[in-house]
């Protein structure tokens, strides 16, 4: 049986046991596994933000169809939803089975402009995920640690996006092949 023991004395404060065998991993790994590790938290983040978008422009074609049915003007749903009047139109084609309910002119537009809103929001968050992914990418390569094809591995992206969303940036020393 293999008994688990304290290599070293712990800090104060900390509690916890230490595998004799386990060693310290080297610099360069250490640097491979955080990067790895935020570039999974941020592909997360944005599959997250990606599907609350997907879901917000659904219930906008939703809510400006009903609009429609209602005989809301396409230029008031337009202006309310931030959209163009032809976008407005498309919404409201693949919803033509909608009847009319009768809903103040007020509500639907309150409503349309509140889920515009909601996904101005959702579109900044996931443009500041991007920048963030940006500045993470660039700093792997920086670092030398990985090169270009493990970063994009990585990331859960294609070489070529890699490199287009580096492109501009001053990438010394990290390896490209």
């Amino acid at each position: 049986m293999h008994r688990i023991t304290r290599a070293r004395p712990l800090p104060a404060g900390r509690v916890g046991a230490q595998c004799p065998d386990q060693g310290a991993r080297p610099p360069g790994e250490v640097a491979a596994a955080r990067i790895h590790r935020d570039l999974s938290r941020v592909q997360l983040m944005l599959a997250t933000v990606d599907s609350q978008i997907r879901s917000l422009l659904m219930l906008r074609s939703d809510t400006t169809a009903r609009a429609l049915a209602d005989r809301v003007p396409v230029a008031a749903i337009a202006k309310a939803a931030s959209a163009s009047p032809s976008e407005v139109r498309i919404a409201g084609c693949g919803h033509i089975d909608l009847d009319y309910a009768g809903r103040p002119k007020a509500h639907h537009l309150a409503e349309v402009a509140g889920i515009a809103s909601e996904l101005t929001s959702a579109l900044e968050r996931k443009a500041g995920i991007e920048r963030g992914r940006r500045t993470l990418i660039i700093k792997a390569l920086r670092s030398g640690q990985l090169d270009i094809h493990q970063i994009a591995a990585m990331a859960g992206l294609a070489t070529e996006r890699v490199q287009t969303i580096v492109r501009g940036a001053a990438v010394r020393g990290g390896r490209t092949a």
